[in-house]
């Protein structure tokens, strides 16, 4: 994925036990802001973005930054990939069965 700039792989994926109900329920979501830690981990600090579901309340932390507002979340997406396609690192060949 970082060779294709689409992405950044976690080696520990599940969401922190000590996290908010509502954050553990979903996931990494757009507008999660957070870092990677040493050991793949994604430690989230809070979400930028103003989603439409009600599931969402609670995530952030009751504590953020003076004259923090939440952004409107833009979903695009890219076509540039079909459903289901790989995306091989450069040196991996990909060989396509035309029987299958």
């Amino acid at each position: 994925m970082m060779t294709h700039g689409a992405g950044y792989p976690l080696y520990m994926p599940t969401p922190y036990k000590g996290l908010p109900a509502a954050y553990r329920k979903k996931g990494i979501r757009i507008g999660d802001v957070g870092v990677i830690t040493p050991n793949g981990a994604f430690d989230f600090l809070f979400n930028a973005c103003q989603h439409d579901n009600q599931s969402d309340a609670g995530v952030n932390p009751a504590t953020l930054p003076d004259g923090f507002e939440l952004l409107k979340a833009v979903v695009r997406v890219n076509d540039q990939f079909d459903h289901g396609e790989c995306l091989p690192s450069d040196h991996v060949n990909e060989i396509c069965d035309s029987e299958s």
